[in-house]
């Protein structure tokens, strides 16, 4: 008898171990799926903002090089929507949803900027500024979606068409710089005389273009 009663006891241990493991499991897919989904709305928001702005800077690049005749002369950063509902801050991770954050703060202090650079420097004082922050917060929002798509194991949602469109800010914006330097020690000597104290770049990207 004893040992019946013991052998009950201990298969309705295990059944209540085996059904809280299972109930465990189940809740860990859960939380694991729920991170994934949470993961892939946030890389698919970040993908189309990088997406904005390599079309502006494109854009922006024709509208200059065809002295207005093409393309669009856009005047800041895209507008950045608000974060997608769905999104699960905590299954995503803190360092990632901070970065994310501290990209929405990154994006209205470069549009702050921008638009005092256009205030005090008309009428295009603020177009290399543009090209500039088209460039660096594009690709910081590729960066913080590569680094979300690695962390909840997914495959990164990135087209040819997109890799193709981070070569292009990459390359345009060493292009620029490039550009900008070499005026800069050409005219060096003429800087002073014409213009005063008055910063270099500004000078070179107005005549520039």
């Amino acid at each position: 008898m004893g040992s019946f009663l013991l052998a009950v006891a201990t298969s309705t241990v295990l059944a209540t171990l085996l059904n809280q493991g299972i109930t465990q499991w189940r809740d860990w897919i859960g939380r694991r799926e729920n991170a994934k989904l949470s993961a892939m709305y946030a890389v698919t928001f970040l993908l189309d903002y990088f997406e904005q702005c390599a079309t502006r800077r494109g854009d922006k690049d024709t509208f200059i090089s065809s002295d207005g005749h093409a393309g669009v002369d856009w005047g800041g950063l895209p507008d950045l929507d608000a974060y997608p509902e769905d999104i699960d801050w905590k299954r995503i991770g803190l360092d990632l949803t901070e970065r994310m954050f501290a990209f929405r703060v990154r994006i209205k202090s470069a549009g702050t900027f921008i638009a005092d650079q256009y205030d005090f420097n008309p009428p295009d004082g603020g177009d290399g500024s543009v090209f500039e922050y088209l460039t660096s917060e594009g690709l910081e929002a590729l960066s913080i979606a590569r680094a979300i798509s690695k962390r909840h194991g997914l495959r990164l949602l990135v087209s040819e068409e997109e890799l193709s469109s981070e070569g292009f800010l990459i390359e345009t914006e060493a292009e620029r710089v490039e550009r900008i330097r070499a005026w800069i020690e050409s005219n060096a000597q003429k800087l002073p005389a014409i213009h005063g104290p008055v910063d270099g770049v500004e000078v070179a990207l107005r005549a520039l273009g």
